[in-house]
């Protein structure tokens, strides 16, 4: 490709001056070339990767000597059309679908305030807003994966509080049944049925206590009724629970019979 457009670049050098502006004045040209460019009004260092990868694709590979042959051609006074007829010998047919994609881009950086083509504005425009519409799936997903966590989490919690709920104690009946009251009453009000003793003597409710409060003329007939209960003297709660025991307490006492 390159070597069919240094034989039309040879041939455009040889003939004079005159007969190169004939050539290009022969040939149809884009509407757009009419157009000058300030090219003091385009930011440069924008175009530059632009017009870099733009010969790649044309020439296939990357190629220093034709990149900055074509940044020499815009300096100063540009003409369009000369810039096409210096770019074929160097890209042949792909020179001029190259210029006139230049030139407009050029065009649209010199009307610009930002001196930057508003193509690459918009291009840059689209690719903020799919990153800031990636950015807010990926939040927005974050979130929904939050939410699920904290749903498993108290789903998770409601079920181990019902498992301690199981495994604990049954709590006892903050009201005793009527029938224990009851009982507790009828024993409180039941009579004991021996003598009373004061606080802090060591006499106990047995045969032998009762001894200890008889008279001498007295204690031999609980001395029998120690022999009737066998070797160890029968308590006063258990004699009166006999019929026997009873009557002989009440007489040892000197109250009258239950």
């Amino acid at each position: 490709m390159r070597k069919g457009g240094a034989d039309t670049e040879k041939e455009l050098s040889t003939i004079s001056s005159k007969d190169r502006n004939k050539f290009i004045e022969g040939k149809k040209w884009p509407k757009s070339f009419d157009k000058k460019v300030d090219i003091a009004k385009v930011r440069m260092e924008v175009m530059r990767p632009w017009i870099e990868g733009r010969l790649k694709e044309f020439l296939g590979m990357d190629d220093d000597i034709v990149y900055n042959f074509c940044l020499e051609q815009l300096t100063g006074r540009i003409d369009p059309k000369e810039l096409t007829v210096s770019m074929t010998g160097f890209l042949a047919q792909s020179a001029r679908p190259f210029v006139e994609e230049l030139w407009a881009l050029l065009l649209s950086a010199e009307s610009n305030p930002s001196g930057i083509p508003q193509r690459f504005l918009d291009d840059k425009k689209k690719e903020l807003q799919k990153k800031e519409e990636e950015a807010e799936r990926i939040e927005e997903e974050l979130r929904r994966r939050k939410e699920q966590f904290q749903q498993t989490r108290e789903r998770e919690r409601e079920r181990d509080t019902g498992r301690e709920g199981d495994r604990s104690p049954p709590k006892s009946p903050s009201r005793q049944p009527k029938s224990l009251l009851k009982e507790a009453e009828n024993s409180s009000s039941a009579p004991t049925g021996g003598p009373h003793v004061p606080a802090g003597d060591d006499t106990k409710e047995s045969g032998e206590g009762v001894q200890g409060v008889l008279p001498a003329s007295e204690k031999k007939e609980a001395a029998e009724v120690k022999e009737e209960g066998g070797d160890e003297p029968v308590p006063v709660s258990v004699r009166e629970r006999s019929e026997v025991g009873r009557a002989r307490v009440s007489a040892l006492l000197g109250v009258a019979p239950l």
